[in-house]
C-alpha cells in the first residue's frame, strides 16, 4: 500500500513538473491563424515561382564594419524591378539594419550597410503584385 502511494506521489509529481514546463517554456510553434498563414505562403510561393523570381548573390564584401552585398534578381517581368522595396535584417538581432545605400543596374543590385558582428543576414526584397504584398527573403552569411 505504501509503494502504491509513493508510485501515485511521484506519478503527480512528475506531471505537474512536466505541464510547467510545458507552459513556461512553450516554443510557440503553434500560432494564431497558422491555417490561414499557411495557405497565404504557398499562394505567395506560387507566385513567385510564376515569376521566376529569384536572388543570386554574387559577392559579399567586408571592409571593417562596413559590408556590401551584390546580387543579382532574376524575374520574368521586370517592371518589378522598380518597385521592389528592399531591406536587410539580423535574425540574431531581431531588427532591420537602416541606412542601406542601394545602387542598381537593371536586376544587378549593390547594397552597402553597416554592421559590426559577423553572422547570418537576410535581404528582403517586398513588392505588391495582384493586389498582395509579396515577401522574399534570401540569407546570406558574413565572415
Amino acid at each position: 500500500m505504501k509503494l502504491t502511494l509513493l508510485i501515485l506521489f511521484l506519478s503527480a509529481i512528475l506531471v505537474g513538473a512536466t505541464a510547467y514546463y510545458a507552459v513556461k517554456y512553450s516554443d510557440g510553434v503553434i500560432t494564431e491563424g497558422h491555417y490561414e498563414k499557411g495557405i497565404a505562403y504557398d499562394k505567395d510561393n506560387k507566385i513567385l515561382k510564376d515569376l521566376n523570381y529569384g536572388i543570386k548573390i554574387d559577392q559579399i564584401r567586408k571592409d571593417n564594419n562596413k559590408i556590401t552585398l551584390k546580387y543579382i534578381l532574376n524575374v520574368k517581368d521586370k517592371s518589378l524591378l522598380d518597385k521592389i522595396k528592399i531591406s536587410i535584417l539580423r535574425p540574431a538581432a531581431k531588427n532591420d539594419i537602416s541606412n542601406l545605400r542601394i545602387r542598381r543596374n537593371e536586376n544587378y543590385y549593390d547594397v552597402t550597410f553597416n554592421a559590426k558582428p559577423k553572422g547570418y543576414f537576410l535581404i528582403r526584397n517586398s513588392f505588391d503584385y495582384d493586389n498582395l504584398s509579396i515577401v522574399y527573403d534570401k540569407n546570406f552569411y558574413v565572415n
